[in-house]
């Protein structure tokens, strides 16, 4: 077995044991054995996730340009702008409708997804790119679904180590550089964790 597996059957057993209160009321005052485990020894010592760092190099800018050069689409282009500009998810960005883009009092686009709310606020060249896209009778401004989009994204950004995450881990760092790490809560805010 995997530490993985092991810490992930531990999770269910201790989800499984918060619910029994609710089968038996006697049960209601016993500790969950499952939480109070040594979670080194599960893991041999090794830290289970290593989130990597990403920062778009020279190259790699030049790379995402000719993809999307190639690819021709302006919808395409139009969502990797809001993905790197905007630190959008990729489903936020190609999932967008006209309804949640605001002019006033500043231009912003409000995101909501199931547990939080935030918003994106908007620079003048990002609303006009935006307003090109918006069509009278179609709520979502991308024809796009959500897999259509990573049947054009996944290959041919692959091969430069870069994925739908690269444009928003981008966007953090540069949001840290700019606000820096003291606005820690203001930059939660903006970014949705919070």
């Amino acid at each position: 077995l995997k530490p993985i597996s092991i810490s992930d059957y531990l999770s269910r057993m201790s989800v499984f044991w918060k619910k029994l209160k609710y089968m038996d009321r006697q049960l209601e005052n016993v500790s969950n054995p499952f939480l109070n485990y040594d979670k080194d020894l599960v893991s041999n010592g090794q830290k289970r996730f290593q989130k990597r760092a990403f920062r778009f190099t020279p190259e790699k800018l030049k790379a995402v340009a000719t993809i999307i050069r190639r690819n021709g689409n302006p919808e395409f282009k139009a969502i990797i702008h809001l993905m790197y500009k905007l630190g959008l998810r990729r489903q936020e960005a190609i999932l967008l409708e006209k309804n949640q883009i605001s002019e006033t009092p500043t231009p912003h686009i409000y995101i909501q997804s199931k547990n939080h709310e935030r918003i994106v606020y908007l620079t003048p060249r990002t609303l006009r790119l935006l307003k090109q896209f918006i069509k009278p009778k179609q709520e979502r401004l991308f024809s796009y679904k959500v897999l259509g989009f990573d049947g054009s994204f996944v290959k041919p950004f692959k091969e430069f180590g870069i994925n739908q995450h690269s444009f928003r881990k981008d966007y953090i760092s540069r949001m840290i550089e700019q606000i820096g790490l003291s606005n820690s809560i203001i930059l939660s805010q903006l970014l949705g964790f919070a």
